[in-house]
C-alpha cells in the first residue's frame, strides 16, 4: 500500500491526516495488455503468450469501465489472439474511434 500525508483546513485550523492506498492491475492488463503500449499500466504479453481467460476478463474490464479505451483495445488482441479475426478489428476499431494510439496502429492507419 501507498500512505499519503497531507493537511486538511477549515479557517485557521489545520489537521494532519493520511490516506492509505492499494492500487491494483486489472486482470485485462495483465491478460492482453500490450508491450508497446504507451496507455497501457501493465507489462504487456506478446500475441502469442495471450491464453486462456484473457476474453473474459476484458469483455468484464470493458462492462465495468465502459470509457476506459485502453480495455477494448485489450479486448481486441485477446480476440485476436483467439482467432476471432472480425470480433477483434470491431473492438480494434471502436478503441482506434476513441483516440487509443496503439489500436490505431494495430489497424495499419
Amino acid at each position: 500500500p501507498l500512505e499519503v500525508g497531507f493537511q486538511i483546513r477549515a479557517g485557521k485550523a489545520s489537521k494532519p491526516a493520511t490516506m492509505k492506498l492499494s492500487p491494483s492491475v486489472d486482470p485485462c492488463d495483465r491478460a492482453a495488455g500490450a508491450p508497446l503500449d504507451l496507455q497501457g499500466i501493465a507489462p504487456g504479453r506478446q500475441p502469442n503468450e495471450i491464453g486462456g481467460g484473457a476474453i473474459e476478463a476484458c469483455e468484464a474490464a470493458v462492462k465495468a469501465y465502459p470509457n476506459v479505451v485502453r480495455f477494448r483495445y485489450e479486448l481486441g488482441r485477446a480476440l485476436l489472439a483467439a482467432g476471432k479475426v472480425d470480433e477483434a478489428r470491431k473492438a480494434i476499431q471502436e478503441a482506434a474511434d476513441k483516440g487509443h494510439a496503439r489500436a490505431v496502429f494495430e489497424l495499419a492507419y
